[in-house]
């Protein structure tokens, strides 16, 4: 949370002050919180998608996959910062607080919610219930899939 108001504010600093010739300075120290928040979150990223994935194998190519998309974040971000559009930069910026309020906002809250339900419906089941109907191997074999399984919030 810390790291997104830290982004937010940068590029928010960022935003405010590229017209102003007199407050290039400022506009470049919004510039750094911006990237110094984004740049940590795809550690904390990577960290909770492994957290929510049972089964080593499953877990390493979630992590790959995130890192993976992620770094379309660069191909995105060097074509909407339109150089006819200097120095304000309205569609580059507009995009940029659109992704952020979407990625760090919109996606956690929805993720928060369906984690939350998936495992109230796992914790209605009792765990006599889970073995009558499941098998040691089959819920081994089931991984994240498992009745026994939890997911972190």
């Amino acid at each position: 949370m810390e790291v997104t108001l830290i982004m937010s504010r940068g590029l928010l600093i960022a935003v405010l002050t590229t017209r102003h010739k007199n407050l290039i300075p400022l506009a470049y120290i919004g510039v750094c919180l911006a990237t110094g928040g984004m740049y940590c979150l795809s550690p904390c990223i990577a960290v909770w998608i492994g957290l929510n994935q049972a089964g080593q194998t499953k877990r390493a190519m979630s992590v790959a996959m995130t890192i993976l998309f992620s770094q379309f974040g660069g191909l995105v971000g060097s074509n909407i910062y339109l150089a006819n559009e200097a120095p304000s930069y309205p569609t580059g910026f507009g995009c940029s607080l659109g992704f952020l309020g979407a990625g760090c906002i919109i996606v956690p809250m929805l993720y928060w919610y369906i984690i939350g339900r998936i495992n109230a419906k796992r914790d209605a089941l009792s765990e006599a219930e889970i073995y009558d109907k499941y098998s040691v191997d089959e819920l081994q074999d089931m991984g994240d899939l498992s009745p026994l399984y939890r997911y972190e919030r």
